[in-house]
Parts: C-alpha cells; structure tokens; sequence
C-alpha cells in the first residue's frame, strides 16, 4: 500500500472519530425534552388550571419513551464538550481547530404554559434561556477565532496577550478553563433538583392514605431552599396516562420539623434502629404533596390513586424505562403575580422582616426598636379544604422567623446587656378559620397545634408536652360538646384535673388561633371564648362559614388606626373564594392602606 493510500484511510479514520465525537456531544446533553417532556407541536388541548382547583389542563401525544435510570440521575455538562476542539491531521501533520456550539433551548410547545400567571413563565425562561445561548455563542465563536490566529501566528492556543486582550473586551470577562462549567449551566438549575425551565422524572418514594379522600405522596427530591421573598409557591405536576400528559398545580408541604419525624427518631432512638430512623427523617426532608382525592371518575384523582411506590425491580431489562405509575414529572418552584404580591409584602413586612443584627450601630438599633413599638400587624387566614398548604407554608415562615428572632435577641442582651425593651409591643396575631367537612378532613392538624404552642416559655420532655396538648385537645372538646347538653360528671372530673395541668404553660406566648368549621355537624355555631389555661387554641364551629362568624373573628378590627395593619388571606374552591370575599365586603372590609385582601387561586 502506498503511502498516499495510507494517509487517505488515516485522514477518513480521523474524520469518522471526529464525526462520532460530535454526535456523542449532542447526544449526551441531559435536555428533558429529549425522552421525558417533549411536546408534540400539534397539541392544543388545555383546560386551566388553579391551585385548589379539580382540574388540570391536558396535552394529547407525549413521547412513548419513559425516562430511565440514567435520567433520574443526571450529571452537569462539562465545558469540554463545547467550544473548540484540537485534532491533528496525519496527512499534512498540521493542528486543526473546529467550533462546537451547543445546541438551542428547546422551544415550549403551544400547551407547555398552563396559562396560571406563573413567575417565570415557561416562554420567558425560553426567551432569557435563548439570550443567554447566543451570548455564549458568541464567546465561544471569539474563543474559536483568536485560537485560530494563535495557531496561524504559530503561537501557542492560547494565543499572545494582545488577542486575550480583545477576547476578554468582547467576552467581559476572563476565559475559564476547561475544566468548568458552562455559563450556561450556571443559570440553570440544580441539575438533582427542581428546575423552573422544564419537568423533570422524580421517583414516588412513599405513598401513603391520611384517609378515605387524602393522600401523601412523597416525591425523590429535596424541599427546595427558596428566599425569603418566595415564601409561597407552587409546583407543577404533570404525568402520562395513555397518550395524554395531565398537569396540576400543587402547593407543597415542609415536614422537616414535623412531629411525626421527631416521634419516628424518638422511638427508634438507642434500639439499634438508627438505619431506619434516618431513613425515615431524609423523607420527611423530601418534597411532600397532600392530595385531595375526590370520587371516580376524577381523572387528576384517579391518576394519583394509581401511583405505586418506586421499585428498582420493576424496571424493564432491555429499555431500563420505569414504570410511569412510579415517576412524577415536576416542574418549579413557580409564584403566580399574586403570590409574588404577597411574598413582597412579607419580605416587605416590619413585623416580619429580620430582627436588628447585633453588630449595627446602636444608635441604628434604637430608631428600630422605637419604629417598631408604632407597628400592630394581624392576620386572619381563611381555608378550606387543600387551600390550607400554602397557609401552612406562610405558618412555617412566621414560626421560623420568630424562633429567630428570639436567638438572636439573646445574643444581643449578652452583646449588649440590654434587655428586649421594645420588642414586645410589636403585636402581630394571627387566626385561622379552616372549612372541612369531618374531622379527618383535617390537613395538618397536629401540625397546626405545633405552631399554636410556640418556641417561649419553659419546655417540658417531648412526651409529657405531647399527652398536655392532647389533654388539652380533649378538654377542648368537652367543652364545645358542653353548648350541646349537659356536661356529664366523668367529663366535669376530666376538666377540673385538666384545669391545673395547663397552668404551669401559662408563660407561653400564644402566636396562632385555630377555628374548624365542619358542615357535617349540626347547623349551629358553638362560640365560646378561648381558655386562657390552653396552649392549643382550637374552637370547633358546626355547619358552614357564616357572615357572624367572620365578624366575631374580625370584630376587634373594625376600626383600624393609621398605625394598625389587617392582612386577610383567602384560599379554597372558586366558590368558596367568591363566597367570602362577598362576606368580607359586606362587614366593610376592603383593600385599603390599614387593609390588604389577598385572594390565593
């Protein structure tokens, strides 16, 4: 063979590894849309949905590949992939240099926005995501161009001083090695968790019944770590039944400092069963849904009944597909422009906002304090149904800023050997009337009685602090039924002995007060004033939400000073919406500077 001839298979031998070096790059790149959220162009099918709301809007013709094992667990692209790649041509024995660009953002498909007002909307992210592309394009066509001069010029890759020069002018910035991570994928999300651009396959590690019409799904992701202004959001959930995808808001539920966790770990505790207490405490750190089922057929309902645990075994061999019963597609965290509303006034909030950090200056310190003595801030919350997760999660902000706040201004009588003085006279009350039918349409309600108690006040063991508020609970009870009849003397001695026990947590200061109302029960209302001996503030009201009712709740508030604030949140069914709010205008309770209304759909 002569040399020609051997130079000639040599240079299409380099040809074919390059060309499968190229295709491998494309093929590679972990775009959900590639075996998981494709959309067909031609669907058009959508049907709005709210959180809180019994529909969701559906997309006909998904993709018949279900996500495998290697998409649940994806890897960052690296920036060799992209950029300029060296070769070596055997025939002339000179370097050669081509340009890999990466490939463009996937364009949402009509029905990828659910038309819900989110923030960002998936075409935003589109159009931000496209901006950013052509920009790093363009850096990495300027990175290709002065590599070639260096090469042409005979100097080394990274070519002279004078040319970095004008690549950085025109990149703003410095080169980063190889070795890094795209800009591109700095602005994406983080590639184990949510991502606000596209749904991503998470496995359903736990399901569980709360009850006949509640259901727990536990989802293999971590409970994202979202700012202060964000403090309510929602997730998309969107999965494959058939040749159809059905997607819902769902608003998420923090368990990572429930009881339910803490009592797990107390019990396994010291018995050799750590393994499992730790198992136990990671899921209660997981993304957890609570999911209102209603009666067949409800084809959202329907769809989560039929969800089954995640098992390794139930993969198929050849494909290494899951079955869809397994996998939930999530896309988040979302803010819809009222939510974003509402997040701001928090953040906004001086009765909520961060407590003065002990390293100001104190004179700083003091025109704080003095601002905050002016500041009176309530908050009446009204649920129904499902509508108390995005409560829950406004709840858990208050409770974790108050907890805080009282840290941190211990450290600062220590710094500062200065009492609280001030601090005190911030007044901020919240009440929460939750609509159900029964008692075990309760969502939370343990969880609730938690936030009732409080962080202040002395802390007894863990046990004997849970039978007092079940006490409590029962006493609370007994009392409600006492409007109803007469008392009986086995529950006249339960109250007397039960007075006593909630005395020595007197000093705790109460933050929230809970009233259920159930329309099961008689259609009557069971008003009665709140025991100043109870950690647990619950009252029990029979039938439905009234006009009275909200007026005994609000009344204290029908004249509002200029240094006094009413934040009203209202989130449940459409109906109930339109319901209330027609109550609260009735009673004269309308947006105003003393008096914000926000309505959460």
């Amino acid at each position: 063979m002569s040399n020609s001839a051997v130079a000639k298979w040599l240079e299409e031998i380099a040809a074919a590894k390059a060309k499968a070096q190229s295709k491998a790059s494309h093929t590679q790149q972990p775009h959900p849309s590639n075996a998981t959220v494709d959309i067909s162009a031609n669907s058009d099918q959508t049907i709005t949905a709210g959180i809180g709301s019994s529909n969701a809007y559906i997309q006909p013709n998904p993709p018949s590949l279900l996500p495998t094992s290697s998409q649940l667990q994806r890897k960052p692209i690296s920036r060799s992939q992209y950029g300029t790649v060296a070769s070596f041509d055997i025939k002339t024995r000179k370097k050669l240099l081509r340009l890999v660009l990466p490939p463009e953002p996937i364009k949402p498909a009509p029905g990828e926005c659910c038309s819900n007002d989110c923030d960002p909307c998936v075409n935003t992210i589109y159009w931000q995501d496209l901006v950013a592309h052509r920009e790093l394009c363009k850096r990495l066509t300027l990175e290709y161009e002065a590599a070639c001069l260096a090469l042409a010029s005979g100097e080394d890759s990274a070519g002279s001083e004078e040319q970095q020069t004008r690549l950085d002018a025109n990149t703003g910035g410095k080169i980063d090695d190889e070795n890094e991570t795209l800009d591109l994928d700095q602005v994406q999300d983080d590639e184990n968790g949510l991502s606000i651009r596209s749904y991503k396959p998470f496995k359903v590690l736990k399901k569980r019944y709360l009850s006949e019409n509640t259901l727990q799904v536990v989802c293999d992701v971590a409970y994202p770590k979202v700012p202060r202004d964000m403090a309510l959001f929602h997730v998309l959930i969107r999965f494959r039944r058939g040749d159809q995808f059905v997607t819902k808001a769902f608003t998420p539920v923090d368990m990572s400092r429930s009881s339910d966790a803490e009592e797990i770990e107390s019990k396994v505790s010291g018995s050799g069963l750590e393994a499992e207490a730790e198992a136990e405490s990671s899921l209660s750190r997981k993304l957890i849904f609570l999911v209102k089922l209603y009666p067949s057929p409800h084809a959202t309902s329907d769809m989560f009944r039929a969800l089954e645990e995640y098992s390794s075994t139930t993969q198929h061999h050849e494909t290494g597909a899951s079955n869809e019963n397994e996998v939930l597609f999530l896309r988040g965290p979302i803010q819809t422009g009222r939510d974003i509303l509402w997040n701001s006034e928090i953040a906004q909030n001086p009765g909520l906002a961060p407590a003065v950090m002990p390293n100001r200056p104190m004179k700083s310190r003091d025109r704080d304090l003095e601002s905050n003595k002016m500041k009176q801030e309530r908050i009446v919350m009204i649920a129904a149904g499902s509508g108390i997760t995005p409560m829950y999660q406004f709840l858990r902000a208050i409770h974790q800023y108050q907890e805080q706040k009282h840290e941190q201004l211990e450290r600062e009588q220590r710094v500062y050997n200065r009492g609280n003085e001030g601090e005190d006279q911030v007044v901020q009350e919240v009440d929460l009337i939750y609509c159900n039918r029964t008692t075990s349409d309760i969502w939370l309600r343990q969880e609730l009685q938690e936030l009732c108690s409080g962080p202040d006040g002395p802390h007894d063991s863990v046990a004997s602090d849970t039978h007092i508020m079940e006490d409590l609970l029962a006493m609370d009870t007994l009392n409600t039924n006492m409007s109803w009849g007469t008392q009986t003397e086995t529950e006249s001695t339960l109250a007397k002995s039960l007075s006593g026990t909630g005395s020595r947590l007197r000093t705790r200061r109460r933050r929230v007060r809970v009233q259920h109302v159930l329309s099961s029960l008689e259609d009557h209302h069971s008003h009665r004033p709140y025991h100043d001996l109870s950690t647990v503030q619950e009252r029990i009201h029979a039938g439905r939400i009234t006009r009275d009712l909200l007026r005994d709740t609000l009344q204290q508030n029908m004249d509002l000073t200029e240094n006094e604030r009413l934040q009203i949140l209202v989130c449940g069914p459409p109906l109930f919406n339109a319901d209330v709010s027609r109550m609260l205008s009735q009673l004269g309770f309308q947006d105003s500077k003393s008096c914000e209304i926000h309505i959460l759909e």
